[in-house]
């Protein structure tokens, strides 16, 4: 990412970045919150987050080593209509779920660049 980005609090969100137009949601799902966690894929992961969240979108996608979906949300705070890109992950200790939110109307603008931040995702201990 880039320094336009500043580091947001956000509620039941590990961490949270803003920018103009672009927003970077971070969660943190350990392996201990569920015996046998651990042993889940990025997929299965990917279906339980889509699953638990009652997302209207479609399977998670597999492109350029990424794991990722694609849905629309529409806040009740400003009636906007966003696109959010969200790619999972399996670390060591883990699951992550990065998404990137963007207005609708940018989200093929966006798109390109948010691919390539989310192939820039490392974990460290």
């Amino acid at each position: 990412m880039t320094d336009e980005f500043k580091k947001a609090n956000i509620e039941n969100y590990t961490v949270a970045y803003d920018s103009k137009n672009v927003a970077v949601f971070v969660i943190k799902e350990p392996f201990t919150l569920s015996e046998g966690f651990e042993n889940y894929t990025v997929q299965q992961y990917a279906d339980l987050v889509i699953e638990n969240n009652g997302l209207d979108c479609d399977s998670p996608k597999f492109e350029n080593g990424l794991t990722y979906f694609n849905y629309e949300f529409t806040s009740l705070e400003d009636n906007e209509c966003y696109t959010y890109f969200s790619y999972v992950y399996k670390a060591d200790d883990a699951f992550w779920l990065v998404q990137f939110a963007t207005l609708k109307e940018n989200a093929n603008k966006y798109a390109q660049q948010i691919t390539n931040w989310a192939k820039s995702v490392e974990f460290s201990n």
